[in-house]
């Protein structure tokens, strides 16, 4: 029986005379002294035990009551777990039933399982029987044909030669596959020197095309250098009272000559960085693919910040920043730095003096026609005289 708790309902009379129902009280016994505790249960709360003493004799107290009596924190005895609930009542039984009813399924299914092995083994003593009778006439046919056993000895002989054959082949095989490996390794080392031979050629022939903008740029200059010299004499000959203008001429022009031994001097000391890194190429140098060795070793002279040529060409002196040497960047800031002094030099100027400079800026930045043409046709209208070109 259950309460509404969900937890067995004892008929607590029964067990023990000495409870009241009414009150849930224990009628007091002066000479009880538990020392087992038979069973647990938690009603609306407070947790009944079913004390038992020595004699046998059972009562219902509760849990502290318990403690009270014995007189001590802990207990002689274990205290049985609680009653289990309805729910986990009717759950525990729905669990035998669904056990029961797997059971019978097991059995039906080992009834057939050993009706079907019945039947297996019925069939294989009859393939027994067979292979039997079978085993009887090949022994009767080996006692008739002798001969057909010596061909067999025959064919086994023969087998083991070819064994033999094939022995000596994967010997012969494995040394060829030695020899082939050497031959790879050798051939890797060729080609490493191959690799290294075609990167130096490669590098020298970046070099070489490097020489050649640098002799371009060095002709540009000395045309600068020329035609400042030209506008000098034509300045003393046609303005020989006009100081101001020849001394401005001569600054220029020594500017121009500093920035060209500037120029020739960096010129050198690249030409001697590539010269060490080619050598230390050429002593062995692997690991590198072509493309980040040309990567590397690619140099480009950018005009320099605060320089007498970039003074000359009115550029603005940022010492501080640092300027790349590599070919992305550089070609970046020369598209820019060329499109700028493209518009400056398509603006109207007057001073006479910027004339050399502005030929000696498009030497440098290799105008092409269309950009001499553009020049050409914006000051066309100019009323100053325009001699560029």
């Amino acid at each position: 029986n259950q309460n509404a708790n969900g937890y067995n309902n004892y008929d607590y009379d029964s067990d023990n005379d000495n409870f009241d129902s009414t009150t849930g009280a224990e009628k007091s016994k002066s000479n009880f002294m538990p020392n087992k505790v038979a069973k647990r249960v938690n009603f609306e709360g407070v947790s009944w035990c079913l004390a038992q003493d020595e004699q046998g004799n059972s009562s219902w107290l509760e849990e502290m009551e318990v403690y009270r009596l014995v007189g001590d924190e802990e207990l002689p005895f274990e205290l049985p777990d609680y009653c289990i609930s309805e729910e986990e009542s009717v759950m525990l039984q729905e669990q035998a039933e669904a056990l029961a009813k797997e059971l019978k399924t097991v059995q039906e299914s080992f009834r057939r399982f050993r009706v079907r092995s019945e039947i297996v083994s019925k069939k294989k003593d009859a393939e027994i029987a067979r292979v039997t009778d079978n085993n009887l006439k090949y022994k009767q046919h080996n006692i008739v044909g002798q001969d057909i056993q010596a061909e067999l000895n025959v064919a086994r002989k023969q087998i083991e030669t070819s064994s033999t054959i094939q022995g000596e082949q994967e010997i012969q095989i494995k040394a060829l596959k030695a020899k082939l490996k050497q031959k790879n390794v050798e051939l890797e080392k060729e080609t490493a020197k191959w690799n290294q031979l075609h990167l130096a050629r490669s590098r020298k022939s970046s070099q070489e095309k490097e020489n050649e903008q640098d002799k371009d740029y060095e002709e540009g200059i000395s045309y600068s250098i020329s035609e400042a010299n030209f506008g000098l004499h034509s300045a003393f000959a046609n303005n020989s009272n006009n100081g101001e203008a020849v001394e401005k001429l001569t600054e220029q022009l020594a500017k121009m000559k500093r920035e060209y031994d500037n120029y020739r001097d960096r010129i050198r000391e690249i030409i001697h960085v590539k010269d060490e890194e080619l050598a230390r190429l050429k002593d062995g140098r692997e690991g590198k693919t072509q493309a980040q060795v040309q990567g590397e070793t690619k140099f480009q002279t950018p005009i320099r910040p605060g320089s007498a040529c970039a003074a000359s060409m009115g550029l603005p002196n940022n010492d501080n920043e640092n300027v790349s040497d590599s070919g992305g960047k550089d070609s970046v800031d020369l598209a820019y730095l060329r499109n700028i002094v493209l518009k400056y030099m398509a603006a109207q100027q007057e001073p006479e003096t910027r004339e050399h400079m502005e030929a000696a800026i498009a030497t440098v930045l290799r105008f092409s026609k269309q950009d001499v043409k553009f020049v050409q046709e914006r000051r066309a209208s100019a009323t100053s005289p325009w001699k560029l070109f």
